[in-house]
């Protein structure tokens, strides 16, 4: 259930979507088969959580690759040179 809720909050942040989503459906599939076959289940459940980190992983990337443009634009605008152009 908390892979469940996890692989939504992914889907619902846009970063790494298509593992979220697969993480999503994989572990409705997992809750549909808790009681008939849980060592199935299990392993569906692992494979959710490992999707939800790879979409975990997307997002850290992106947020450290927006820092680091940001940082190289704040470095190119303040870059110490006065002349300007009228």
């Amino acid at each position: 259930m908390l892979s469940l809720v996890c692989n939504i909050l992914a889907l619902c942040g846009c970063y790494g979507a298509l593992p979220a989503l697969v993480g999503t459906v994989l572990s409705i599939i997992a809750m549909t088969q808790a009681r008939t076959d849980p060592d199935s289940a299990r392993k569906l459940t692992v494979g959710a959580w490992i999707c939800f980190g790879v979409a975990l992983v997307f997002l850290v990337v992106t947020v450290v690759l927006y820092l680091v443009y940001g940082a190289v634009l704040l470095g190119l605008g303040s870059s110490g040179s006065s002349s300007y152009y009228y």
